[in-house]
C-alpha cells in the first residue's frame, strides 16, 4: 500500500491511517470522528459524486445515440466518416499516384542543377 507522505503538509489527514487518507470522504462518520477528520468541516466534501455523474453522462449518451438512430443521423455520420466505399472518397489523380517500376523512363538521363557562385560586395 502506497504512504501518504503529504500528510505533513495536509494536518487534518495526519491522523487518518493510510488505508483511508486516498480516499477520506469514504470513511464512516465514527471513524471521522474517531481520527478528527470531519468531511466538510476539517476537510472538503468532494465536488462531484463520480458513480453519479458516470450514470447520468451514460444515460445521455444513450439518449443522443438512440435519437440519432432514430432520425437516420448515426447512419449517415458512419456513411460519411468510417466506410470506405463512400463517395467523398475519390481515387488519387494519375499526377500523384505513387511510380512503379513499369512506369519510370529510364531512356532519359536526370539533370543535375549545379549551384551558383554568386559574389557578395563585402
Amino acid at each position: 500500500m502506497p504512504q501518504a507522505r503529504y500528510s505533513s503538509w495536509l494536518l487534518t489527514l495526519r491522523s487518518v491511517p493510510n488505508s483511508w487518507s486516498f480516499k477520506p470522504w469514504r470513511m464512516l462518520v465514527n471513524l471521522q470522528r474517531r481520527y478528527g477528520c470531519i468531511i466538510g468541516q476539517h476537510y472538503p466534501a468532494p465536488l462531484v459524486d463520480i458513480a453519479t455523474a458516470a450514470r447520468q453522462a451514460r444515460q445521455s449518451l444513450g439518449e443522443v445515440r438512440a435519437e440519432m438512430q432514430n432520425n437516420g443521423a448515426m447512419r449517415r455520420i458512419l456513411q460519411q466518416h468510417a466506410s470506405r466505399k463512400s463517395s467523398h472518397f475519390s481515387p488519387r489523380p494519375a499526377s500523384i499516384r505513387p511510380l512503379d517500376a513499369t512506369s519510370v523512363n529510364t531512356a532519359r538521363p536526370i539533370s543535375v542543377v549545379q549551384p551558383v557562385q554568386a559574389s557578395l560586395p563585402f
